[in-house]
């Protein structure tokens, strides 16, 4: 896998379920927070999350409102919803959130090789700057990016990153673990790399990915 690593110089990645093993505690909190508001199954709105995970969140909650409540939400009831999420999110992930086994010696081995490295997220920025400052890592990335309404994961984040720095499309390697990690990277016209780490293998191939890992560590200097 030597050669992925020289083929780019600059490595995106996603954060929940890519770099930080967070996607249980999300989805359990939202299910929590649509049933306290809506009284909806909290398992549907889990196997909701699952299903459409990875796009910037006020599309998330309007596709599991629409699909669990056959409507969107309004712009309050968002807002209500997404700060009553961002609260559950950060008390939980601050006590019990923990990075991936291999994310410290591949962000490490990555900024070691002079290799540019971003987070791209669908969080909030607030929410992901309140994790990622309290963690080790932050030394070795070059830029957090979370979402917002004018401003998303995919291809806003991507022209961003050629236009600040300077940088081709054919640099650039995206690196996610969700189906819409890939359908994202793809309309932003970069190659994409996913790990296994929330669904099988056998469910990103028909997306084609140019790349599918079972976990980061062939990025790093060592396995493990």
């Amino acid at each position: 896998m030597e050669h992925i690593i020289n083929k780019f110089s600059v490595f995106v990645f996603d954060w929940d379920g890519t770099l930080f093993n967070s996607m249980p505690i999300k989805i359990r909190n939202l299910g929590v927070v649509f049933f306290k508001h809506f009284g909806c199954s909290r398992e549907k709105v889990e196997e909701l999350y699952h299903r459409y995970s990875g796009i910037p969140r006020r599309e998330l909650f309007n596709r599991i409102a629409f699909d669990a409540l056959g409507r969107e939400l309004g712009d309050t009831e968002f807002d209500q919803l997404s700060d009553e999420f961002t609260r559950s999110n950060l008390s939980e992930l601050s006590r019990s959130g923990q990075l991936f086994d291999w994310t410290d010696n591949v962000l490490e081995s990555l900024k070691n090789a002079n290799k540019r490295t971003f987070v791209s997220s669908s969080a909030p920025q607030k929410e992901l700057e309140s994790i990622i400052n309290n963690l080790k890592i932050k030394s070795f990335l070059d830029e957090v990016m979370g979402s917002k309404p004018d401003f998303s994961k995919g291809e806003e984040h991507i022209q961003y990153l050629l236009s600040k720095y300077d940088i081709a499309k054919e640099e650039i390697i995206f690196i996610g673990d969700e189906l819409n990690d890939v359908r994202l990277a793809k309309a932003a016209g970069v190659q994409v790399g996913v790990i296994t780490s929330s669904k099988s293998r056998e469910a990103f191939l028909p997306l084609e990915p140019d790349f599918i890992f079972d976990d980061l560590s062939v990025l790093g200097g060592r396995n493990g």
